[in-house]
């Protein structure tokens, strides 16, 4: 099992929500995360991965504060989209 944080967003790609999850790969956790999200926005990171942001959000200017992202701000790294629909 592999630890994911979730990000639900608000519509200024600011963090509203977060969850903290195992899943067994990163498509069940895109799709889990979906789930959660019940039609909002949200980016799903693996560590320091972003493995899900949703297309044509605004891109926040700081990183949310996490576990394992330590503590300060940090500015986003890029992800990559899982092609889900």
């Amino acid at each position: 099992m592999l630890d994911y944080e979730v990000l639900i967003l608000d519509d200024k790609a600011r963090p509203r929500a977060f969850v903290e999850m195992q899943d067994s790969d990163d498509g069940n956790a895109v799709c889990s995360a979906a789930f959660i999200a019940n039609g909002r926005p949200f980016e799903v990171w693996r560590d320091l991965d972003c493995i899900h942001r949703p297309t044509g959000t605004v891109q926040p200017v700081e990183q949310p504060i996490s576990r394992w992202k330590g503590t300060g701000s940090k500015v986003f790294d890029t992800c990559d989209q899982i092609g889900r629909s």
